[in-house]
């Protein structure tokens, strides 16, 4: 390099120092990196640190926690500070759920709510229950739909054959597999193996539509706080038609419910056992939203009503829960001699044994006629001894099999109803009177639709007579984050279930004064 050269380049750089400023020769990079990775800033310290071993997996717990509107922002020390951070955190829009106020229906929920008045707005849960017969005679379907050129066995054959093709001897295995679990002949076509595949899993379509669109249209239609729906009719005689309406429900329900049960036992002597599997936990579904009629039925001043709810109960083989929901639940409920009631720090799993067990246990004690416990065994036996004889082995399978996933759904629910709350004790035994402070609520409109109202669960145990469609959310008493379907799936996953709802419970005791304060109701059998 000459030094002449050397001298223009010196020159020419001085020159555009002096030009440009510093803000301008960084403007080509701040272009092409946003000011935060110019502008490195210290990294901050992970929101769970220190707490990973207690609430479970760290990314899990942060993900759903998250989503439910429980992130942990930094508000400083002290019991002020954590105050505020629970207000904040349980209050954040983060949750969906929660972006509408207690009661405030969407316009789609409102707009529902006018088309469907009266006992129309629980319409849902009997066409979801009508929806289960082209499930389980889906091989009706299946030819009715391919009459009309429409054959979706044959659809999933041809998209699955085209990737078997990749791999024929992963293809030839899978098939191997397949037509053992679900009992075929090795030789039978993709399209007749797609087909009986489909109707394995089609039977767990209600669970999906429960657990998953249900909670979904909750967010879209919004909250009601269970204001009185009329039908429109006036006085006396206007009430009692208005009360057989939403009666007429009920026994709807529970009637659809024996005859799909029926249908279910006699169709489940044609399908395989993994076909009977699905049929069974699709009723044991439905068996679960029974259990909530069952309730409504045997609370009722009526004693068609109470008969009715009997006889349902015997279909689920859990005839002893009218007495143990009566004379256990409602005198104890919400204190350590409850089995039916769940413990701050019990998980799910532990509760569902402990109802379960003790209050049969505590029923076996108390002066009930004899011939009454007798029939608690007797009823259920006698229909499991009919199914067999009249379906074989796999209809009684169908009958048991669906009543034990109804009881075990029954007990999560009632985990999730009065988790952690608790009356005061006064001496001698005696606590204080049942009042708002020790129910759960949620009032997501469309899950009330599905269930008879049963998130309204606070003013229920005020006043245990009145009836589901005059229940009103209590706004000043314990609410849930989340609808039930939501709730159930959460309780599932403790270290979850723990981080939410505990947190739920700090604020509400903060808010009664650390006591379950609120005003005193009766707890009527």
């Amino acid at each position: 390099m000459t030094l002449e050269r050397f001298s223009t380049m010196s020159s020419s750089f001085q020159k555009s120092r002096q030009v440009r400023s510093p803000q301008a020769s960084c403007a080509p990079l701040r272009r092409k990196y946003p000011p935060t990775v110019l502008r490195r800033r210290p990294t901050p310290r992970p929101l769970l640190s220190g707490r990973r071993k207690q609430v479970g997996r760290g990314v899990g717990v942060v993900g759903v926690s998250m989503a439910l509107g429980i992130n942990r922002p930094d508000f400083g020390s002290g019991r002020g500070g954590r105050r505020r951070m629970r207000r904040n955190a349980l209050s954040s829009p983060s949750n969906p759920w929660e972006k509408l106020q207690l009661g405030q229906l969407s316009m789609l929920g409102r707009w529902y709510k006018a088309v469907a008045r009266g006992p129309l707005a629980f319409v849902p849960m009997i066409v979801s229950q009508l929806a289960f017969i082209p499930l389980l005679y889906s091989y009706l379907t299946f030819n009715y739909m391919e009459s009309v050129g429409f054959n979706i066995p044959k659809m999933f054959a041809a998209v699955f054959s085209s990737l078997g093709a990749l791999s024929p001897k992963m293809a030839l295995s899978l098939k191997h597999g397949v037509t053992w679990l679900l009992e075929l002949p090795l030789e039978s076509s993709s399209e007749a193996i797609w087909k009986v595949i489909l109707q394995t899993v089609l039977p767990l379509v209600p669970i999906l539509y429960f657990i998953v669109v249900v909670p979904f249209v909750d967010i879209l239609m919004g909250r009601d706080s269970g204001q009185k729906v009329s039908s429109g009719t006036q006085g006396k005689a206007g009430e009692e038609e208005e009360t057989e309406e939403y009666r007429l429900v009920l026994w709807a329900f529970g009637s659809i419910y024996v005859a799909l049960l029926l249908m279910s036992a006699g169709a489940a002597a044609s399908l395989p056992i993994l076909s009977v599997l699905t049929v069974t936990v699709g009723m044991g579904f439905y068996g679960s939203i029974l259990f909530a009629v069952s309730h409504e039925l045997m609370h009722s001043n009526r004693a068609s009503d109470k008969a009715f709810s009997l006889f349902l109960l015997s279909f689920l083989s859990y005839l002893h829960y009218d007495k143990s929901h009566k004379l256990i639940h409602h005198v104890r409920v919400a204190t350590p001699d409850d089995p039916a009631t769940g413990r701050r720090g019990q998980n799910v799993y532990s509760f569902i044994y402990r109802s379960v067990v003790e209050n049969w246990a505590i029923l076996q004690t108390m002066p009930i006629n004899k011939w009454t416990k007798a029939s608690w065994v007797a009823a259920p036996s006698t229909i499991a001894a009919a199914f067999w004889l009249l379906f074989g082995l796999k209809g009684a399978a169908v009958y048991l099999g669906s009543s034990l996933v109804s009881v075990l759904m029954l007990e999560i629910v009632n985990y999730i109803e009065h988790y952690g709350l608790e009356r005061k004790p006064l001496g001698n035994g005696r606590y204080e009177q049942v009042s708002r402070a020790h129910s759960w609520n949620a009032d997501w409109f469309f899950t009330n639709c599905h269930i008879i109202n049963l998130q309204l669960h606070g003013e229920h145990h005020l006043d245990s007579k009145c009836p589901y469609n005059k229940l009103e959310n209590i706004k000043d008493g314990p609410q849930l984050p989340a609808p039930y379907p939501a709730m159930i799936l959460l309780s599932l996953v403790p270290p979850l279930w723990f981080r939410v709802m505990d947190a739920r419970l700090d604020q509400f005791s903060a808010e009664q004064g650390g006591g379950a304060g609120g005003d005193a109701g009766a707890s009527a059998m």
